[in-house]
């Protein structure tokens, strides 16, 4: 039985990868830094702003990296409206399975503020359980400390969870917390990442995870 579901946002909910592509783009050129490719991107995101920063910029000096982040989250958080959508399918998805009683939470490794910020405008009719990003001082997935602290606080079990996002990250973050691991294919990563980091699930579509969730419940 699967009676709660935890998403992943940027690359699972979400289609951001434009807004960052642009974002961090127009920060190198500002910095006379060459620039990258969308799937270039692709491999840099997962792991939070830091590591992105310190993946677009070469050999990045230390006491450079926290003005670089400040200006990336700048540019990105008055840009990201422009093009940062929800993939096809996804809002069926999530007004079917509140109407069907599935508790339903996102974890990210993006900024909280921002998460809890896009989640909020993007699916305001949607009723998540718990919307959390990266906080300062808390590991981030794919340790999977806050998404069994979200779990335990609503008295929900992690067996009857599945995880369900786009990379190696969230597939370990599921695995390492002892829920059931899913991996959307239209997100960052790719397929053969999701099955090696132990994917129990792939999907090609939103409609089929619905299928799998719900016909996991009889």
């Amino acid at each position: 039985m699967i009676k709660t579901i935890i998403f992943d946002l940027d690359g699972t909910l979400i289609e951001s990868l434009s807004s960052i592509v642009n974002s961090m783009n127009f920060l190198l050129e500002k910095e006379g830094f060459p620039i990258y490719s969308s799937d270039e991107y692709k491999m840099f995101l997962g792991d939070g702003v830091t590591r992105l920063v310190e993946r677009s910029f070469p050999e990045i000096r230390s006491d450079k990296l926290q003005y670089y982040i400040k200006e990336y989250i700048n540019i990105y958080t008055n840009s990201w409206r422009e093009k940062t959508i929800p993939f096809e399918g996804i809002c069926q998805m999530l007004k079917e399975f509140q109407e069907s009683n599935i508790n339903m939470f996102i974890l990210s490794n993006k900024r909280d503020d921002l998460t809890k910020l896009q989640t909020g405008e993007l699916f305001s009719d949607i009723n998540f359980l718990d919307v959390r990003g990266a906080v300062e001082g808390i590991p981030n997935k794919p340790v999977p400390d806050t998404a069994i602290q979200m779990l335990n606080l609503n008295k929900l079990s992690p067996k009857e969870t599945i995880f369900i996002g786009d990379s190696g990250v969230d597939i370990q973050t599921a695995v390492s917390g002892g829920m059931i691991s899913g991996g959307v294919l239209w997100g960052f990563r790719s397929r053969e990442e999701l099955i090696e980091n132990g994917a129990e699930f792939l999907f090609e579509t939103p409609s089929e995870i619905i299928r799998t969730v719900l016909e996991a419940n009889g």
